[in-house]
C-alpha cells in the first residue's frame, strides 16, 4: 500500500515538471518574433504584432509655418557638428549575428530579422542604439520594389515602431536632440531633384517607459538634404542641395550637387 502511495505521489510530480516545461516553452516562443523579408508587397512586419505602432505620418506636412529657416555659413555648421553627438552606437555588441539573421533583444522579446542572403533583394541593416533612449534603430531596404521602411525597437516597453516616408525611400536614421526631448528625420525623393521631407518626433519621459508621438512635418520643394545636425534643443542645422545628372563618357548617368548651402532651422 505504501508503495502504491509513493509511486502515485511520484506520478504527480513528474506530470507537474512536465506541464511547467511545456508552460516555460510556450512562454518562451511567444517571446520571439520572427521579421522577414518582403514577400511581393508583404507587410515586411507582422501584422500580429500588438505592440506595432506607427509614427511619422505625413498628414503633419502643412505645419511649415512653425519653422523658421535662417541661412549660415559653411564653418558655423561645421562647428555646430563638431559639438553635436548623436549618441548612436553602431557597433553591433548589442545584436546576436548570424549568417542568415541578427537578432535583438528587448527586455520582453527577441525579434529575429531575416536577410536576403540569395540575391540581396530585400534585407535588414541594423543602423545602431540610441542608448539613452534605449532604443534600437533598423533599416529595411528592399531594391526589388525600390522601397525602404525604418523600424525603431524600444528596448525597454518592447513598442515596435514603424517610422513612415512619404517616398518610396526609407528616412535617415532618426536623430535625438541634446536633452533627449525630440527626434528629428529626413528623407528626399530619388525622383526629384529639389524635393525632400522632414518630420519631428516629440520624446516624453515617462517613470517606466518613453512616449514618441508625432510633432510636425515640412514637404520642401527648395532642396534636398545631405546632413542635418542639432544646435540646442529647439534648433537644428541642415546642409542642403541642388541635384542634377551628368551623362559620364562610358555613358553611366551620375547624380551631382550643386549649390551647396548650409540653414539654420528654428521651431
Amino acid at each position: 500500500m505504501e508503495h502504491i502511495k509513493i509511486f502515485a505521489l511520484l506520478v504527480i510530480i513528474c506530470n507537474a515538471f512536465t506541464n511547467c516545461k511545456t508552460e516555460q516553452k510556450k512562454s518562451i516562443k511567444n517571446e520571439q518574433h520572427k521579421i522577414a523579408a518582403f514577400k511581393e508587397y508583404a507587410p515586411a512586419v507582422e501584422d500580429t504584432l500588438n505592440n506595432r505602432l506607427r509614427l511619422g505620418s505625413t498628414k503633419l506636412a502643412d505645419t511649415s509655418e512653425q519653422l523658421k529657416f535662417e541661412p549660415i555659413f559653411k564653418k558655423e555648421f561645421e562647428k555646430f557638428k563638431e559639438l553635436y553627438n548623436d549618441q548612436i552606437d553602431t557597433s553591433k555588441k548589442r545584436t546576436i549575428q548570424s549568417s542568415k539573421i541578427f537578432s535583438v533583444k528587448t527586455k520582453d522579446s527577441l525579434y529575429n530579422f531575416e536577410q536576403d542572403t540569395l540575391n540581396y533583394d530585400s534585407f535588414y541593416y541594423y543602423d545602431g542604439f540610441i542608448k539613452p533612449l534605449d532604443l534600437f534603430l533598423v533599416y529595411y531596404a528592399d531594391s526589388r520594389n525600390e522601397l525602404g521602411i525604418f523600424y525603431a525597437i524600444d528596448g525597454k516597453s518592447n513598442n515596435f515602431y514603424e517610422i513612415s516616408s512619404p517616398f518610396d525611400g526609407g528616412l535617415i536614421k532618426p536623430l535625438v536632440s541634446p536633452k533627449l526631448k525630440w527626434l528629428l528625420y529626413y528623407v528626399n525623393n530619388d525622383y526629384e531633384t529639389k524635393i525632400s521631407f522632414i518630420s519631428l518626433l516629440k520624446i516624453e519621459q515617462k517613470e517606466t517607459n518613453i512616449k514618441y508621438t508625432d510633432y510636425l512635418g515640412y514637404n520642401s520643394d527648395k532642396w534636398q538634404i545631405d546632413d542635418a545636425i542639432w544646435i540646442n534643443e529647439n534648433t537644428f542645422a541642415l546642409k542642403v542641395f541642388d541635384k542634377y545628372y551628368e551623362t559620364m563618357p562610358n555613358q553611366m548617368i551620375e547624380e551631382r550637387h550643386k549649390n551647396i548651402r548650409y540653414l539654420k532651422v528654428s521651431f
